[in-house]
C-alpha cells in the first residue's frame, strides 16, 4: 500500500509598497496691515464736560440744568435716541452721545474750541441739543486754513419748551418726563436741531463756542 506524502508550500505575500509623499511647503501666515481709522470729523467727545443723561435707577446723578435734572437715558431711548446711534436730519448726519448714562455726555459751552477733521469744504454745520434757563442765541466763531475767521449765529430752544421753539429749530425728540435728584418727573423735555451755513470756498478747520452761556451740544455735524 503506497502511503501519500502531503508537502505543504508556504506562499508570501508580497511586502506592502509604503510611497512616501513629500511634505507640504510650509507657507508663511500673511498678516494683512491694520488699518487706522480715519479720525472722526468732530472730536466731540474729548470736550464733554456735563452730564446731561442719568438711569431713571440713578436719577440724581446728572445736572444738566444746574438743579441736578437730566434728561432720562430710558425716555430717550425710547423717543429713539439710544446711545451711539447714528442719525440724518437734512443731509447731516450724527452720532448721539455713547457715553454710559451719568458720565459726561455734553458740551457745556465755555469758549472751548472744537477741532474739525476734513480736507474737503464743508457748506453746513449741524447741531443737536438744548438750552436751559432761556433760549440762547450766540456767536460760534469758525476759523479756516487761510487764517480768516467768521462768527455764525447758533441759536438752541429751552430743554422744557418753557418759551417755544426759538430760532428755526427743529424739534427731533419729545420725552413724557425727566430725572431728578428725587426721582422721575413727569414733564415734557425735548431735544433740538439746528444748522448754519458754512462758505463753501473755504476749509473749515476749527469751531470756537461762546463762554457764559447756558447752551449744551450733544452732538454736531456737517453737509458738504
Amino acid at each position: 500500500k503506497r502511503s501519500g506524502k502531503v508537502t505543504a508550500t508556504a506562499t508570501r505575500s508580497p511586502s506592502p509598497v509604503v510611497t512616501l509623499s513629500p511634505a507640504p511647503a510650509t507657507i508663511p501666515t500673511r498678516v494683512p496691515p491694520t488699518a487706522t481709522p480715519a479720525p472722526p470729523l468732530f472730536g466731540l467727545t474729548a470736550l464733554y464736560n456735563n452730564v446731561g443723561i442719568t438711569d431713571d435707577g440713578a436719577p440724581g446723578t446728572g445736572n444738566l440744568d444746574g438743579f441736578g435734572n437730566s434728561y432720562s437715558a430710558q425716555a430717550l431711548q425710547h423717543a429713539g435716541l439710544m446711545p451711539g446711534v447714528t442719525l440724518t436730519l437734512d443731509h447731516i448726519a450724527f452720532t448721539w452721545p455713547a457715553a454710559t448714562p451719568g458720565n459726561p455726555d455734553n458740551v457745556l459751552v465755555q469758549g472751548q474750541t472744537l477741532v474739525v477733521n476734513t480736507s474737503h469744504p464743508l457748506t453746513t454745520l449741524g447741531f443737536l441739543g438744548s438750552t436751559n434757563f432761556f433760549p440762547t442765541q450766540q456767536p460760534f466763531t469758525l476759523t479756516f486754513s487761510d487764517g480768516s475767521t467768521r462768527d455764525v449765529m447758533v441759536g438752541l430752544s429751552e430743554w422744557t419748551l418753557a418759551f417755544q421753539a426759538q430760532y428755526g429749530n427743529q424739534l427731533i425728540a419729545t420725552m413724557p418726563n425727566y430725572n431728578s435728584s428725587q426721582g422721575k418727573q413727569t414733564k415734557n423735555v425735548y431735544v433740538f436741531f439746528t444748522e448754519v451755513a458754512v462758505p463753501s470756498s473755504k476749509l473749515l478747520q476749527r469751531i470756537t463756542f461762546p463762554k457764559g452761556v447756558a447752551m449744551h451740544i450733544f452732538a454736531v455735524g456737517a453737509r458738504p
